[in-house]
């Protein structure tokens, strides 16, 4: 049977029509982390670049690449996720160098440093020893602090207090620029507390009132993690409306937790991917009252903050997603009390700071890892997958 030409190419567009009906081509410059793009008969997965902001999400490609790290991670690794180390001029650790270079710490705190050792650190410690993961590096970055902090920055930074709303903007992402030249992707800088506490928070606080302090710490969170570095939201449940210093001596909270709301409206509304508790014993407090410090007080750690399994306790559990790091356990609130850094952990902290004795500490938690009857392995598995997942949406893995 003879065809004409006319017919011929009536019949070729009819065929590219039909095959473009049925295969939607996605132009490779509007490809999302969750799209495909169709090649063929085969559908290859488009790059994922996660960012800070997906962190929160229950993103089933981002679970998938948390598993997926967690089964090719040692023991080793995997226990070193959940420790953080410091260096500062005074040496918390005599051996800092000898820790990293053995894997103990998957975390590294600046603190009261200069410029000279802070790249040393970075090019000394930008990644796990033979490992999946880079360094967590992390920094005390508040407004008021950051010439403590830093000893030799010479930008001039208002104290907190003073910074004015329209100003926010400007020196949360002046200060973004110095971290992210130290290679810093979680600042514990975002103070949450009301600053009536003259003895240790006072012009730390982002503003006066309940108010000032929700919406001003609100902006700065949201700010930072849109220019890609996690902001951590502290002292939970409240440093700011009590008598003094957990630096120097256990403080407590007498009564209802009265900066409970402020938190909470932070949360709801800035989405902090991680939040430090504080060292703070909760007195006259019929559902979470405690001799015990907020840091290794699971009725803080567990029933408040994340998802209470309590009847009563339930209504009031913020649900909170993110990543829990304690104060440093260096401080003298906690310093003295036997075990704490494991209580610490037990309790429901992530991330230890600063732990006393990391060595026995990371030793403990691989032993847990690799022991499935614990009855903390399924807690302490998924802490290492949030840290995971925060690195995996930093960039940090290898």
């Amino acid at each position: 049977m003879k065809i004409s030409k006319l017919s011929a190419i009536t019949l070729i567009n009819s065929i590219l029509l039909f095959s473009c009906e049925k295969k939607q081509v996605i132009p490779t410059d509007r490809i999302s982390a969750t799209d495909t793009l169709e090649v063929g008969s085969r559908e290859k997965k488009a790059a994922k670049n996660w960012i800070i902001n997906d962190f929160l999400s229950n993103n089933e490609l981002l679970n998938q690449e948390v598993e997926r790290v967690f089964t090719e991670m040692s023991l080793h690794e995997k226990a070193a996720q959940l420790i953080t180390l410091s260096d500062r001029v005074d040496k918390i650790y005599p051996d800092f160098d000898k820790l990293m270079d053995d894997g103990i710490a998957g975390g590294v705190l600046y603190l009261k440093l200069n410029e000279k050792r802070i790249l040393e650190i970075v090019n000394k410690h930008d990644a796990f020893p033979n490992g999946k993961t880079k360094t967590l590096f992390m920094a005390d970055a508040e407004p008021s602090l950051m010439r403590y902090k830093f000893l030799d920055y010479k930008e001039k930074i208002p104290n907190t207090i003073d910074i004015p709303a329209d100003k926010i903007d400007d020196y949360t992402l002046k200060i973004d620029e110095l971290l992210k030249k130290y290679h810093v992707k979680l600042n514990l800088g975002t103070v949450g507390d009301l600053g009536e506490n003259e003895e240790v928070i006072s012009n730390r606080a982002w503003g006066k009132t309940s108010r000032e302090v929700i919406s001003n710490t609100t902006m700065h969170i949201e700010v930072m993690q849109k220019d890609g570095i996690g902001a951590t939201l502290k002292h939970f449940p409240g440093h700011g409306n009590i008598k003094g210093d957990s630096h120097n001596e256990l403080v407590k909270i007498n009564g209802e937790l009265t900066e409970l709301e402020n938190f909470k409206s932070i949360m709801e509304q800035a989405n902090p991917v991680a939040v430090l508790t504080g060292h703070i014993a909760i007195e006259n407090n019929k559902k979470y009252g405690s001799a015990l410090p907020a840091t290794i007080n699971p009725l803080i750690m567990k029933d408040l903050l994340r998802n209470s399994n309590d009847p009563e306790l339930k209504s009031n559990s913020l649900d909170y997603k993110g990543l829990i790091i304690t104060d440093a356990m260096n401080m003298k609130a906690v310093m003295n009390i036997p075990d704490v850094d494991f209580k610490a952990l037990k309790a429901g902290n992530d991330i230890i700071l600063i732990p006393k004795n990391p060595r026995s500490l990371h030793k403990r938690i691989k032993n847990i890892l690799e022991n499935r009857n614990h009855e903390l392995h399924n807690q302490i598995t998924e802490s290492v997958k949030r840290v995971l997942k925060f690195k995996i949406c930093s960039d940090l893995i290898q």
